[in-house]
C-alpha cells in the first residue's frame, strides 16, 4: 500500500472552475518511484490536522516530478459530499493510496473531464462502501475488551484480533470510527487486504468475564472455512 506525505502547494486552480478543487502535492520522480507511485486515479484516505478524509487522487508525471492532485470529501452516513471548504495551502497532508480506480486517461475536453470525474466519484463510493462492509468490526476474529473495575464502571476499551493481524500497532486505536486513526493503523486494519477476514459479529468482551470469546477449536475451524472459501472462490 502506497503512502506519501508532503505540503499542499498552489496549483493552477483549474479544478475550482468545474467544482472539483484539489490539494496538490509535488514529489520528485526519484521520491515518487521510491514510494511506488504510478500514474492514474486512486481511492485514497487523506489525513489533515489529525483528521482522516476519504479522497480521490490523480497522479501524473510532468518532467522529473510527480504531481498528486487530491479532491477531499466529507462523508455523512452513506453520502459522499463535496463540502470540504478549508484553505489548506501550506498544510502537511498524508495520503494513503487504497485502490486504483482508473488508469491514466487522455482527456480532450472539459465536458469529458467532468464525465470522468463523476464516474470516478461513483467508483470511489462503491469502493469505500465495500471496504466498510469488510472492516475489522465486521469480522468474527475481531474483539473489543472493556476494562475497568466492573461491568458498571467501564473506564476504557482495547481492541484485538484472534489471529493477530494487527499486533504491531503500538497504541490502542479506534478501529470502529477511523476518523482519527493513524494512517499506519488504517493500512494494517484494512480488511480488504486481510487474508483471514470472516464476515460476522465482532466479540464484545466485558470486564467481569461474563461475555467471553471463542475457544481455540472454534477459531481453528473458522480459519479452515476461510481457507476453503478462498480456494472455491
Amino acid at each position: 500500500m502506497v503512502y506519501i506525505n508532503g505540503k499542499v502547494v498552489e496549483g493552477k486552480k483549474f479544478g475550482r472552475t468545474i467544482g472539483f478543487p484539489t490539494a496538490n502535492v509535488t514529489l520528485t520522480k526519484k521520491t515518487g518511484d521510491k514510494h511506488g507511485l504510478t500514474e492514474g486515479t486512486f481511492a485514497t484516505i487523506s489525513r489533515i490536522d489529525a483528521i482522516n478524509y476519504y479522497s480521490l487522487s490523480g497522479v501524473c508525471i510532468l518532467g522529473d516530478k510527480y504531481i498528486i492532485e487530491t479532491h477531499i470529501f466529507c462523508y455523512y452516513g452513506d453520502v459522499l459530499e463535496d463540502t470540504f471548504k478549508s484553505d489548506i495551502y501550506g498544510f502537511s497532508i498524508e495520503i494513503l493510496f487504497m485502490s486504483k480506480i482508473r488508469e491514466k486517461t487522455i482527456i480532450k475536453s472539459k465536458r469529458e473531464l467532468t464525465q470522468y470525474i463523476n464516474q470516478d466519484k461513483e467508483d470511489l463510493k462503491k469502493y469505500f462502501d465495500k471496504r466498510y462492509d469488510t472492516s475489522c468490526n465486521k469480522c468474527s476474529f475481531f474483539y473489543q475488551q472493556d476494562s475497568g473495575y466492573s461491568n458498571y464502571t467501564v473506564t476504557g476499551s482495547s481492541y484485538g484480533c484472534y489471529v493477530n493481524k494487527f499486533e504491531e500497532i503500538e497504541d490502542y486505536v479506534d478501529v470502529i470510527d477511523n476518523k482519527y486513526t493513524s494512517l499506519h493503523a488504517l493500512a494494517i486494519l484494512s480488511a480488504d487486504l486481510c487474508d483471514t477476514f470472516r464476515k460476522g459479529d465482532f466479540w464484545q468482551l466485558d470486564v467481569d468475564g461474563e461475555k467471553i470469546g471463542p475457544d481455540q477449536d472454534l477459531i481453528t475451524q473458522w480459519l479452515r472455512e476461510v481457507k476453503i472459501d478462498k480456494l472455491i472462490n
